[in-house]
């Protein structure tokens, strides 16, 4: 009987979310390029993973550092990755921006959140396509 007390206390203390700001329809051009770009402190090379969640949604992408990025590329992908320690490293929350690289203006931006309860099962890989989902949610009709 007490389990089924604790089940709702469980539920409740299991947060997840997502958010963002879908990259504008106009954005999406099927000759554009996006750069992934490495923050510097990512050992783990979450640039090439991203880049390849974008190019298996149809985008040309590709990751590196920001000295190798190159000055054809439409567009530039930033990326925040925090993490957390809760009996294991799990990534608790993940942002994604899409942005003019000449004039640095943010485009479009998924994030994606959850704490240790609700990442349970989960790899950084799911939390990045969550993310990735909000920012190519519903393109916008311009």
């Amino acid at each position: 009987m007490r389990i089924f007390l604790l089940l709702p206390v469980l539920i409740v203390a299991a947060c997840a979310s997502t958010s963002g700001t879908p990259l504008p329809g106009a954005n999406r051009d099927a000759s554009a390029t996006y750069y992934v770009e490495n923050h510097g402190e990512d050992e783990r090379h979450l640039e090439d993973l991203i880049a390849e969640v974008l190019r298996a949604r149809g985008l040309d992408a590709m990751g590196g550092s920001a000295a190798e990025r190159p000055p054809s590329a439409t567009y530039l992908v930033r990326y925040i990755d925090r993490w957390y320690w809760d009996m294991r490293m799990y990534l608790i929350d993940f942002t994604i921006e899409v942005r003019d690289p000449q004039t640095n203006k943010m485009l479009g931006f998924g994030q994606s959140y959850q704490d240790s309860l609700a990442a349970m099962g989960m790899t950084y890989r799911d939390v990045i396509e969550r993310a990735v989902d909000e920012l190519l949610a519903r393109p916008d009709t311009d």
